[in-house]
């Protein structure tokens, strides 16, 4: 359902084991995966608060620490979940912590953006700079002196 939180439970990377993700807005019923686990928020806790939260370093060290492996798959059990120590702030300082935290993520990704326009940009500049090198229009930054000619 919207706002519950999908979390994986088991996986054969131990990096994934834990990652979460918030449902967002669905126009139909949906069923989950075995391997997943979820969690329905009380009215104490803003979802996507929760959901950052257990992406965290914090919830995610102490998942590591009570994740368990077994022929390859990792896994963490709801109990170990619901062992996991969370200082909850007020419901209020939930939504600008949200916010904030979305904020900083529209400037991280508009500066990725950005970086790869400029990375564009120079692959181009690249490409013309030795494509006139090959036609052979490059000359020095001398005044008065010729370009090098290879026999």
């Amino acid at each position: 359902h919207e706002n519950d939180i999908l979390i994986i439970r088991s996986n054969g990377s131990r990096e994934l084991v834990g990652k979460c993700i918030l449902v967002p807005p669905l126009e139909r019923e949906y069923t989950y995966a075995s391997f997943l686990i979820r969690i329905t928020p009380n009215k104490s806790i803003q979802p996507s608060f929760l959901e950052k939260y257990l992406n965290s370093y914090d919830a995610r060290s102490q998942m590591f620490s009570k994740a368990k492996s077994s022929a390859g798959i990792n896994n963490i059990n709801t109990k170990e979940l619901g062992g996991i120590i969370i200082h909850l702030p007020t419901l209020q300082e939930q939504t600008e912590i949200v916010s904030t935290i979305q904020k900083l993520i529209q400037q991280e990704r508009r500066a990725h953006d950005l970086a790869e326009s400029v990375i564009a940009q120079i692959d181009g500049m690249k490409k013309a700079i030795l494509a006139r090198a090959f036609r052979g229009e490059l000359g020095t930054n001398v005044p008065g002196e010729a370009a090098c000619e290879v026999p």
